[in-house]
């Protein structure tokens, strides 16, 4: 059984597959990688922020984070759909909507 855990601070919260996990789930452990993956403040990940106007995040730091998503949600992120993922909310609904 694949076991998922959803954060570094937090080993015992884990989904033992995406089906399982809650929308909120979704939404913690997308904010917990960027916050994590990318150095940012939980103050500043709001739905509406923008990744490179909002939080000055560059190309290479966008890749990085498609790859930890796809890493952590057992996924694959094609370039075009990566394209598409310019807000904080945007991540979390893809990642909604592809379990």
């Amino acid at each position: 059984m694949n076991t998922t855990t959803l954060n570094n601070t937090s080993p015992n919260k884990t989904i033992q597959n995406k089906a399982e996990a809650q929308d909120d789930d979704i939404s913690f452990i997308v904010k917990d990688i960027i916050k994590y993956k990318l150095g940012l403040n939980e103050s500043q990940l709001i739905e509406s922020a923008n990744f490179q106007d909002d939080l000055g995040i560059d190309s290479l730091d966008m890749i990085e984070l498609q790859m930890e998503l796809e890493k952590k949600f057992g996924i694959t992120i094609k370039d075009e759909e990566a394209e598409r993922l310019r807000k904080v909310g945007d991540v979390i609904h893809f990642i909604k909507n592809i379990r």
